[in-house]
């Protein structure tokens, strides 16, 4: 009987150890919610200034033929 209790008693602190031990995993869990995909993110910044520099070259040429434009009519005046 003795020996009874004992293997109980040793299940019982077991049981109560292992319940104590997945208390702690519980407080892990949420930064598994914050991972951040470097992959995706870099994608899209690189999508992003992509695009920025190709805004930033149709600006470039617009000015760069408003400008020759505007030399084109100077020298055109010159010359009447």
């Amino acid at each position: 009987m003795k020996s009874r209790r004992d293997g109980i008693f040793i299940l019982c602190i077991v049981f109560i150890a292992a319940v104590l031990a997945g208390c702690g995993a519980a407080e892990q869990r949420p930064v598994l919610g914050k991972i951040e995909y470097t992959n995706l993110n870099d994608s899209g910044s690189r999508t992003q200034e992509n695009l920025i520099s190709v805004l930033c070259q149709e600006r470039r040429k617009k000015r760069f033929l408003i400008h020759g434009r505007k030399k084109n009519a100077e020298i055109q005046q010159k010359h009447k």
